[in-house]
């Protein structure tokens, strides 16, 4: 996952591309 996943997520725990990018953008 992208670092920039992390830091909108909060969540330093590493996912796959696609998962950060839904998580990213959902919570973000």
């Amino acid at each position: 996952a992208l670092a920039l996943d992390g830091i909108l997520r909060d969540d330093p725990r590493p996912l796959e591309e696609g998962e950060g990018l839904k998580k990213g953008k959902s919570i973000a």
